[in-house]
């Protein structure tokens, strides 16, 4: 099953989108047994931390949100989850181990978008209304 959070922003709506299908993607890594799945997984975590969360923190500065110190928080926190998923990459754990970080990172990444970021809409919306 497919969530869907549409915040009306199209550039962040469609990062939002992808996270949601790494879900799939993950578990065709696992089904395949293929590291390509996994490294096309964990490229694209590399520029999710850094591109998708300034964009989001850019618009919440513009637009004085309140709960921009929560978000650059949680951000932080999912940077360092991801760099220690890197590292374990890097290092060449084993793929279960890996696999099983990444679905705790994407579980919770994904409870970020469900309750943080739909929080942004009336941001957007407004913006978009001017």
């Amino acid at each position: 099953m497919k969530n869907k959070i549409v915040l009306g922003h199209k550039s962040i709506d469609h990062h939002h989108d992808e996270v949601f299908e790494l879900d799939q993607k993950l578990d065709l890594a696992i089904s395949e047994n293929d590291p390509q799945y996994l490294e096309s997984i964990i490229d694209f975590l590399s520029h999710y931390v850094k591109d998708h969360f300034q964009e989001e923190e850019t618009l919440m500065a513009k637009e004085n949100f309140d709960r921009l110190s929560i978000h650059q928080n949680e951000h932080a926190y999912f940077k360092r989850r991801f760099n220690e998923i890197n590292q374990l990459h890097k290092q060449k754990c084993h793929t279960t181990h890996i696999v099983f970080q990444i679905r705790s990172f994407l579980d919770t990444l994904i409870q970020h978008i469900i309750e943080e970021d739909a929080l942004m809409a009336h941001l957007i919306n407004e913006e978009n209304n001017e």
